[in-house]
């Protein structure tokens, strides 16, 4: 009886652990405001000539999912080889549908609710769009016809700020 007890709360616990490592996504509808962000999206290039949304099949989320560690291999959009998203499926995941001339691709904005355990609550019908946070957020293209990802982004490319410029009042003379 205790062995029963004590696999039960091991499968408890495991199963917990994976919860809390996998975070969850949603499919965003296509909405003029949640477009735009895809062309404009704050701190990170955006993907140009979108020209509206579609309606994907169950299967095609469900292979997206199975591919997601692919995006592991991708390099930034910049080239900087440093950058890499080691565990995508840790990130909260939006899912856009969106049309490219003819080819129907998905959109993925992914971000790290850091330094908050949750994700914003709209974040099941608008588009986050966090600034200035490096490789916490980012996105990337899927394209469900090749099952392959691509156009990894992150504001991670920015340009350093320049330092804030020194104080001019050095006359030449001992503080006091």
């Amino acid at each position: 009886m205790r062995l029963v007890v004590l696999l039960s709360l091991a499968w408890i616990i495991s199963g917990n652990a994976h919860a809390q490592q996998r975070k969850p996504f949603v499919i965003l509808r296509g909405s003029t405001a949640n477009l735009h962000h895809v062309s404009q999206p704050c701190s990170r290039e955006g993907l140009h000539g979108v020209a509206g949304a579609w309606y994907p099949r169950k299967s095609d989320i469900q292979l997206l999912e199975l591919h997601l560690a692919d995006i592991s291999r991708l390099q930034n959009q910049d080239g900087s080889r440093d950058i890499r998203i080691d565990q995508p499926g840790n990130y909260y995941r939006q899912y856009l549908p969106i049309l490219v001339g003819k080819r129907r691709l998905i959109y993925v904005n992914a971000f790290s609710p850091t330094p908050h355990p949750t994700p914003p609550a709209s974040w099941d019908t608008g588009f986050i769009n966090m600034c200035d946070r490096g490789a916490k957020d980012w996105s990337v293209v899927y394209d469900p016809t090749t099952k392959r990802f691509s156009t990894l982004t992150t504001s991670a490319a920015l340009p350093v700020p320049p330092p804030p410029p020194e104080s001019r009042r050095d006359t030449g003379t001992a503080p006091e």
